[in-house]
């Protein structure tokens, strides 16, 4: 069985900052970069004499997988390394109220995405509009409308994005 170790010291300070995909890469053989958040290395938990550990980085997390059928805790051990060094924990809000909350944040979020998606296509329609409108393809009336609903979008959007005040009259 192949052994890499690593110092008490070391282990600790890794738990309090994610642990780079270049930090555990280093102690492994035969590294093969895939692109900048993968790779394939020899397996430190069985004798590899290709690689056959696949690695991944994913945000703060490690992704691996040894398709010479070792354990992850295996691998990990192997490097000295515990699950909380590739998967450090998530800081999840605890009591009813605060996931509450968070969902809600999380909705709003997604509002205000969307409301300047809606904002941004709006204008793309009025200048559709008035590019169109000495053809007299919309009726004065509606091209009058066109613009008005244009601008109370960017308005709401405005509330949402910005945390501007809803003033939906006038221009």
């Amino acid at each position: 069985m192949h052994s890499h170790t690593h110092s008490r010291e070391s282990a600790a300070a890794r738990v309090s900052a994610p642990l780079s995909l270049d930090a555990f890469l280093a102690p492994l053989r035969k590294v093969r970069r895939l692109g900048a958040d993968k790779a394939i290395a020899c397996c430190p938990a069985h004798e590899d004499k290709s690689p056959s550990l696949s690695v991944t980085q994913a945000g703060d997390r490690i992704l691996l997988k040894c398709f010479g059928g070792c354990r992850t805790e295996d691998v990990l051990a192997a490097m000295g390394l515990t699950w909380a060094d590739v998967m450090p924990p998530r800081n999840m809000p605890e009591t009813p109220e605060e996931r509450r909350k968070v969902r809600q944040l999380m909705r709003e979020a997604n509002w205000a995405a969307a409301l300047e998606v809606l904002a941004l296509e709006s204008k793309i329609v009025l200048l559709a509009g008035q590019t169109y409108a000495p053809l007299k393809l919309l009726a004065e009336d509606d091209q009058a409308r066109l613009e008005k609903a244009v601008h109370l979008i960017d308005g709401a959007a405005a509330v949402f994005c910005e945390g501007r005040k809803w003033r939906p009259h006038g221009h």
